[in-house]
């Protein structure tokens, strides 16, 4: 059965900077031990350049803020 994606309907909702920061930090807790906050510093410090770990990549897309 084909699908009309011109009538599709997906509801988007925008997190708040707090919740997506809330979501960010825990993540990094989860996969690194480490808060949000050390994630970023260990990231800008260069520590994460040559990991070839995809939790590296699927944390930094959560990132609530632009690198």
């Amino acid at each position: 059965m084909a699908t009309d994606y011109a009538t599709a309907h997906i509801a988007v909702e925008e997190l708040s900077e707090t919740e997506a920061w809330s979501i960010f930090d825990a993540e990094a807790r989860r996969e690194f031990n480490m808060s949000g906050v050390e994630f970023e510093e260990q990231v800008r410090a260069g520590k994460f350049d040559d990991a070839d770990d995809p939790r590296v990549a699927r944390l930094a897309m959560l990132y609530p803020r632009a690198w």
